[in-house]
């Protein structure tokens, strides 16, 4: 007991430093300046420091078989398992086909650092390093003016679901990579970033989607008004959910049915429902952006596309679809306040940031009562041996 204890406070106080030192990053201007290839970037000290705790926890964490996450030892057997060439795993493509082996990319760099001899403690680490580093630096980038509110706290669920889940975490971070390059309207850069995710998990192909609108409202944004993003989504759903039904019945009548009971089983819609009132907001919100301020226009653009995937992403749901739109999800969530004053309640201002404030506490309990023990994270069990 006072091993779930201690996690719970651990989880929350990193919880807290997430909003925190986030927010403290937006006032302070203390930056690191570096050279990439064609510009100079700069990152928040505060960002850095919060890289180098959520690191060290991510890191030296307990991994065993059922501790520490549910796939994290997985994860290293498939490290130690990795003892063949480059060579041999692309005969086994031409042999099998691309999409019955590995992903291509994180294939390959488990067996150079295999063969390098890469310890699991350093392996975590640099994977780690990856998740963590590339997901903050969107987020700092994302987060420009006074936009740091406490929903910035709900970030511990990429966190802790990276535990569990990590290559898909790691193709989620470089994909918000892609995003950061997005906003830029760096297409080429972005494309090729989303492609090197893809070949992490092949799950990411489903970003080229987000590219593609984003693209789209770029150039053609006469398109995108809001009746009709509405519209859209609702004939998508509908049209999906119709689809779904009639597979399911054309499916049962052969040999296969078994796998339609599975997989095309019904689904219900209520344990998603935040999700869905917070993409229908942003939505809902596009015509008070300022289409210049990509940061923005780009988010509501991209979580128009969760609106229209909402069926197909819950019915799919072990394929991780929906990991893809969380960060934009909470970046929305942290617009509400300014958007309220914008919509002319001055004078009850003050109960719908109260009926917010408690959207969140009911976003985090459902993020906290998702922490079961099954999960392989709680309780946590550190390891600096």
């Amino acid at each position: 007991m006072i091993n779930m204890y201690s996690t719970w406070l651990l989880y929350f106080t990193l919880s807290y430093l997430m909003f925190y030192l986030i927010k403290k990053a937006k006032y302070n201007h203390n930056v690191i300046s570096f050279t990439g290839i064609k510009e100079k970037n700069i990152i928040s000290i505060e960002i850095v420091i919060l890289f180098g705790i959520l690191l060290f926890f991510a890191a030296n964490r307990t991994i065993s078989e059922g501790i520490g996450g549910t796939d994290a030892q997985a994860y290293l057997d498939i490290l130690d398992s990795n003892t063949g060439t480059i060579g041999d795993y692309f005969r086994e493509i031409q042999r099998r086909g691309i999409l019955d082996v590995e992903e291509p990319l994180f294939k390959i760099m488990n067996i150079i650092f295999n063969k390098l001899g890469v310890s699991h403690k350093t392996y975590i680490y640099i994977l780690y390093g990856l998740i963590i580093g590339f997901e903050l630096y969107s987020v700092d980038y994302l987060y420009k003016e006074d936009e740091a509110k406490y929903f910035l706290s709900l970030l511990i669920y990429f966190y802790l679901v990276s535990f569990n889940i990590i290559r898909t975490s790691l193709s989620v971070s470089i994909c918000m990579l892609a995003f950061v390059s997005i906003c830029k309207k760096r297409w080429k850069k972005s494309f090729v970033i989303i492609l090197c995710a893809s070949m992490i998990h092949y799950m990411a192909l489903a970003f080229f989607g987000v590219w593609l609108v984003c693209f789209l409202a770029d150039k053609k944004p006469g398109w995108f008004k809001r009746k009709k993003l509405l519209l859209i989504a609702a004939v998508a759903n509908i049209g999906s959910f119709v689809a779904r039904k009639l597979l399911f019945a054309v499916i049962m009548q052969t040999k296969y049915s078994f796998y339609a009971d599975y997989f095309l089983q019904d689904i219900s819609i209520w344990g998603y429902l935040p999700g869905i009132l917070i993409c229908f907001f942003a939505v809902w919100m596009i015509k008070y952006v300022d289409k210049q301020d990509t940061r923005k226009y780009f988010v509501i653009v991209s979580l128009w596309v969760n609106l229209s995937l909402m069926y197909i992403i819950i019915g799919m749901l072990a394929w991780r679809i929906n990991d893809y739109f969380f960060v934009f999800r909470v970046y929305a969530l942290s617009l509400f306040n300014t958007y309220i004053e914008r919509l002319h309640y001055k004078s009850n201002t003050s109960i719908y940031k109260l009926l917010l404030f408690l959207f969140f506490l009911a976003l985090m309990a459902q993020v906290v009562m998702g922490l079961t023990e099954s999960s392989g994270i709680v309780p946590y069990k550190l390891d600096i041996g």
